[in-house]
């Protein structure tokens, strides 16, 4: 079958990155194919930029099944690619109206003589991955119906802080989920009952038992966890307990356990995946947990969102995702299919909230520091990362920024040289922050040092842990379940009323530190934001607009 269309340029890679051979003819590969919707792209932007401009209670969401009518897939184009593919000897796993893709599986010759590209294994800093060296091109049938093309590469370059660092400075103690709820102020006699917080997890898992020890000791319920998967092969699959243990119990004094090279990705996604539900449940005991495990990749992302879409699957008010890499190396065909998920669940109503990453004025690919994505997407809640120093109330708070195991970490902030700035922020003036007319990151910022990190209970033991942006992402998650519980309705993607007046008086301005890059500064600054949320303040204004 001849391929005629270009629709993928040749992949980046990180500095140091090298052909190290190239995969079996006959290894079986999965790649998602996201197809046009029945709505046009003008269309869909005329909705959020309504969207925009409303605020919650004025908005008219649409639920799962209406969306996958009016903006997913068209049955014909699905019926075209289906056949294409299957001349070519490719088949069809999963199909998704509502989120718009086809997933295939193949043998890597049937998948390089149907897109005419030549894959090759690479090895570097984020170790073996798959990729290819020449652009992809698309059957001609397929002209028009396919916009984008996710999994020809698949570099683990998403990413949260390691934990392994994590816990050489680390603490012997540190705040109660309880005395952050109060020092920012969250509503008392809210806790996200009746609602669903979504938790993106890029592999690993947790033990039930992590849980339950957690939240008894803190007297809090323990929540309902529902766990979902893009694969069937894909669920609960946390590191052994005792390797866990031996981490937290040397936390403290430093003398940390040898990781396994092969075990370095699940232990930290195990690390992640209990801090996210500990800090979520702690901080939103009310609400039901959702847990959807994902590979550690693009398509990963892509597919972990679009579980949230599909109308079969629990309706969630919000999803966090505590991963991210630098935009740059996320291939321009991924970012498509991933934004078009994030504005999919802006107009279903399901606020995504994302860490803004632990690099300062950002990651860096050996050339100018650049800000992570997903959280430059201008639809996702981008969250930094703070320094709360706590005796009672807040003493104090800056920047994070502080050297673990050796290393500079600090919030991620900066300016997108791929996103533009989107009208809200342009609105606010914030553009003379900056020194480009990018998207602006973070929006917020709340509780990220790792000394005196966030408790957390893994491998049975209790560990002060818990920092980084990583944390920042299901604190403001968990924020969002209590403020939609409190109005009463969806709250929806609240990103475009923090740029807009009164919504700026609900933040604890952060004026003192830097990222590295950039200094906090009175107002928004790219460094955390706007601040540190004020949650009372917060519903005030939501519910009295």
């Amino acid at each position: 079958m001849k391929s005629t269309v270009p629709i993928a340029r040749e992949p980046l890679h990180p500095a140091g990155t090298s052909v190290a051979g190239a995969p079996s003819p006959f290894e079986i590969i999965e790649v998602v194919l996201l197809v046009r919707g029945t709505s046009t792209g003008e269309v869909r932007a005329e909705s959020l930029e309504r969207l925009s401009r409303q605020l919650p209670r004025e908005r008219q969401y649409l639920d799962r099944a209406e969306y996958e009518k009016i903006h997913g897939a068209r049955p014909e184009d699905l019926a075209v690619l289906r056949s294409v593919t299957a001349e070519a000897g490719l088949v069809t796993r999963r199909v998704s109206r509502a989120a718009r893709y086809v997933r295939l599986s193949g043998t890597v010759q049937n998948f390089e003589t149907t897109f005419g590209v030549k894959f090759f294994t690479m090895q570097g800093p984020l170790g073996e991955y798959r990729s290819h060296r020449n652009p992809v091109y698309l059957p001609g049938r397929l002209e028009g119906i396919v916009e984008a093309v996710v999994g020809f590469d698949t570099k683990r370059h998403p990413r949260p802080m390691s934990p392994g660092a994590a816990s050489a400075t680390t603490g012997s103690s540190g705040p109660r989920p309880q005395d952050v709820a109060d020092a920012y102020d969250f509503p008392e006699r809210l806790a996200g009952r009746g609602r669903r917080i979504g938790i993106i997890e890029l592999g690993g898992g947790f033990h039930r038992s992590d849980l339950e020890t957690y939240f008894s000791s803190f007297g809090l319920r323990i929540p309902e966890i529902e766990i979902i998967s893009t694969h069937k092969k894909l669920g609960n699959n946390p590191s052994p307990k005792a390797l866990l243990a031996a981490f937290a119990t040397g936390a403290a004094s430093g003398k940390l356990p040898e990781i396994p090279d092969a075990e370095q990705a699940r232990f930290s996604a195990t690390v992640e995946t209990t801090l996210d539900l500990q800090v979520a449940g702690s901080l939103a005991n009310g609400a039901d947990l959702v847990a959807c495990f994902a590979t550690q990749t693009s398509a990963g992302v892509f597919l972990g969102l679009a579980e949230f879409l599909d109308p079969a699957r629990p309706l969630v008010d919000v999803i966090s995702l505590s991963w991210s890499g630098p935009e740059s190396m996320y291939e321009p065909g991924d970012r498509w299919a991933i934004d078009t998920a994030v504005e999919a669940a802006a107009l279903c109503g399901i606020a995504v909230c994302c860490s803004s990453g632990d690099s300062g004025g950002g990651e860096t690919n050996g050339s100018a520091p650049e800000v992570n994505y997903p959280p430059a997407n201008p639809w996702v809640l981008a969250c930094g990362g703070t320094h709360l120093a706590l005796h009672g109330s807040i003493v104090s708070e800056a920047v994070w920024n502080e050297k673990v195991f050796g290393e500079r970490k600090s919030s991620g902030g900066g300016v997108s040289a791929l996103y533009p700035m989107p009208a809200w922020q342009k609105a606010s003036g914030i553009q003379s922050k900056l020194p480009n007319p990018g998207r602006g990151v973070p929006d917020v910022s709340a509780k990220a040092d790792v000394q005196h990190g966030f408790p957390i209970c893994i491998g049975g033991v209790e560990a002060y842990i818990g920092g980084g942006t990583s944390a920042a992402s299901p604190l403001w998650a968990a924020l969002a379940a209590r403020l939609s519980e409190g109005l009463d309705h969806r709250l929806g993607s609240f990103v475009p009323l923090l740029y807009r007046p009164p919504f700026t008086s609900g933040f604890r301005d952060v004026v003192k530190g830097t990222n590295g890059t950039y200094r906090a500064s009175p107002g928004w600054d790219p460094c955390t934001g706007w601040g540190s949320p004020i949650g009372t303040r917060l519903l005030t204004l939501l519910s009295a607009q």
